[in-house]
């Protein structure tokens, strides 16, 4: 029996101990301040400026959930070390906190380092553009106490969905709602289930964007489970470019995201 070099590889599991690259998409993030949806392109690269080109998409976005992932982190401006782990689901998963370079599942980092907060990755199918985005969701986003008794935060929203049916079922529309905090009035986002997807759209976008969302995630969590803490910097470093990078693209604002409520 003849078998490929792909077949190969695969029973050799030498792509487990190989850092697979991530799944290049444009992200989607909310600005609290004005109650709008920010567009970064991360396909096109960045500009002259060493910056990536964003756009303002308005205050109502229609996308479809596909997958769920979140990350732990501490914003510091430089020269503090801010720290973040890498994309993971379940808080038994095994990670790297960037920054500290500690390995461990999510929890036992998360006790050793209260200081994190958890931001959601939501890989979600954006009908109006065509493509699969990163949405980003945290702060007052994913729950707070100051939302209107009709207004469900992230984590209720995705309760909400009866047991035979799916979030991936429908259109999740993305309104700002106005909430006041300690530190005065902003915008968190609302989640409201919108139509239901028709079966071609179901079997078509939905579907593969969600199997390939599915398999990259897959390699990235085999490789994270055996990769030690010295390997992970070491391929992280050949894939930014820059020695002893920690591989995380920190925002350019001045203050500290978690500083903010939304």
């Amino acid at each position: 029996m003849s078998y490929t070099k792909e077949q190969l590889a695969e029973m050799s599991g030498e792509k487990t101990y190989r850092k697979p690259k991530s799944l290049q998409l444009n992200t989607i993030t909310f600005n609290g301040k004005k109650g709008s949806f920010i567009f970064t392109d991360i396909l096109s690269g960045k500009g002259a400026d060493g910056k990536y080109q964003k756009k303002d998409v308005g205050d109502k976005i229609e996308v479809v959930f596909l997958k769920i992932r979140r990350i732990l982190s501490k914003y510091k401006k430089s020269p503090a070390i801010s720290l973040q782990t890498n994309e993971h689901t379940s808080p038994k998963d095994t990670v790297m906190l960037y920054g500290a370079n500690v390995k461990g599942t999510a929890e036992s980092i998360r006790e050793q380092y209260p200081e994190l907060r958890t931001q959601q990755i939501v890989y979600a199918y954006v009908p109006a553009l065509g493509q699969m985005v990163r949405l980003s969701v945290k702060g007052a986003s994913l729950g707070s106490n100051s939302k209107p008794k009709d207004v469900k935060g992230f984590y209720e929203y995705l309760s909400s969905f009866p047991a035979d049916e799916h979030s991936f079922d429908y259109i999740t529309v993305l309104t700002p709602v106005e909430e006041v905090g300690e530190l005065g009035s902003y915008y968190a986002m609302q989640f409201t289930i919108g139509n239901k997807i028709d079966e071609p759209m179901l079997a078509d976008e939905v579907a593969n964007n969600l199997a390939k969302a599915f398999e990259s995630i897959k390699s990235i969590d085999d490789y994270y489970k055996v990769a030690d803490v010295n390997k992970i910097k070491e391929d992280t470093n050949q894939e930014t470019g820059v020695k002893d990078s920690d591989g995380i693209d920190y925002p350019e604002e001045d203050i500290a995201p978690e500083d903010i409520p939304f």
